[in-house]
């Protein structure tokens, strides 16, 4: 059994229980420690109850993506992710960072290359 604060009501899908499928793309600044990704990897597990897989990332190793199964909507993901919930901050995002969030359904996606995620993605 899990407690919410009124704060991750507001995040929560309808029902608490239902979960939906994302891609969370992360870019951090020039600025953030590359060893960030360390706590950023940490907030997506949590977020998603280990329900997550890193599928890209690009050769300089500042931007990243990930599948990730939650039962929070997109705007709640960032803004946990962001640290905007009033709760204690989850992640180590500075200001610079940027985030972009997406549900996708189970037949409106398609993938080439990134065989590991999709495959992921697709016994989700």
């Amino acid at each position: 059994l899990k407690f919410f604060n009124e704060v991750e009501w507001m995040y929560l899908s309808e029902d608490n229980e239902e979960t939906a499928k994302y891609v969370i793309t992360i870019k951090i600044s020039d600025e953030t420690p590359l060893t960030n990704w360390r706590e950023i990897k940490k907030a997506i597990e949590k977020i998603s109850d280990e329900r997550c897989k890193q599928f890209m990332t690009s050769s300089d190793g500042r931007c990243a993506a990930f599948f990730v199964v939650s039962n929070l909507v997109a705007r709640g993901i960032r803004s946990v992710l962001n640290g905007d919930t009033g709760m204690i901050r989850l992640s180590p995002l500075l200001a610079g960072d940027s985030i972009f969030v997406t549900e996708i359904d189970d037949e409106n996606w398609t993938a080439m290359g990134f065989s590991t995620g999709w495959s992921w993605l697709q016994h989700q």
